[in-house]
């Protein structure tokens, strides 16, 4: 899938949105974790924002939204 990034992504950036895509296409949680200053923030949202854009693509129609529960007190 494509990811766009706006700068020459490093090996380890590249690294982090394959696992952030991974899980994405597989349901799962992740625990990520990369030093300071590595572009997480930004590695992040390219990696889900491209995932996203391949589902929508996958699906012309109208994604289903779940309706949440409040679970908090009153």
């Amino acid at each position: 899938m494509a990811v766009e990034f706006p700068y020459a992504a490093y090996d380890c950036q590249i690294d982090y949105m394959a696992k952030v895509i991974e899980a994405l296409e597989s349901g799962s949680n992740a625990l990520l974790e990369s030093p300071t200053g590595t572009g997480k923030t930004l590695c992040l949202l390219c990696a889900s924002l491209a995932w996203l854009k391949s589902m929508e693509a996958k699906d012309d129609k109208e994604p289903e939204v779940e309706q949440l529960k409040w679970l908090g007190g009153g």
